[in-house]
């Protein structure tokens, strides 16, 4: 469904008194949260280029789950823990990887370890904010979307409301097999 679709719920359900920015800021924080939780998933390919060690991740990448391709799947460790098993010069070995790493930079830069030595194909499994999330997830996230609107201080806060659609969007996200722990979405 939509986010836009989402939003009208939202409105409708808090009878219109939801502040539209500020629900639309919300509903991105809740989509994010399921997507670092692995909820919302998507596999991207990445041409891998014979002496080329970093590549980067899809563009709305949360996280990266595996890698995998030609070469199996991918172990992940620390860039640091590779600096001390290898040496410094780690970076300058070629061969067949074995392992990946995230850069210092960002996480959605990562490093394959040793350097490819011939062309091949990556498929990378990440976590990723999507817009549009599956019909199965509106009801879910308009109601934690609720939750956050009439709990914040604001004209129309509403506590037991508030706690209403906390328990709902919880109980909900348990019947999908979702562990939907928010304790530090409380007060937002």
């Amino acid at each position: 469904m939509s986010k836009t679709t989402t939003l009208t719920l939202v409105s409708d359900m808090g009878l219109s008194d939801t502040t539209s920015g500020e629900a639309d800021r919300i509903y991105d924080d809740v989509v994010r949260e399921l997507g670092a939780l692995g909820i919302l998933t998507e596999n991207g390919s990445n041409s891998v280029t014979a002496a080329t060690a970093t590549y980067t991740a899809p563009t709305n990448t949360i996280r990266i789950l595996e890698i995998h391709g030609g070469y199996g799947i991918l172990d992940q460790t620390d860039y640091d823990i590779i600096t001390n098993l290898l040496g410094a010069r780690f970076h300058l070995r070629t061969g067949r990887p074995t392992i990946w790493c995230h850069e210092h930079e960002t996480i959605k830069d990562f490093r394959l370890v040793p350097i490819p030595n011939e062309s091949d194909t990556l498929t990378t499994i990440v976590t990723q904010y999507q817009a549009n999330v599956p019909v199965f997830l509106e009801m879910p996230i308009a109601l934690e979307v609720l939750h956050r609107e009439y709990l914040r201080e604001s004209n129309h806060q509403d506590i037991d409301f508030a706690l209403l659609c906390r328990r709902l969007a919880t109980m909900w996200f348990s019947m999908l097999g979702i562990i939907w722990h928010t304790a530090k979405s409380k007060g937002k």
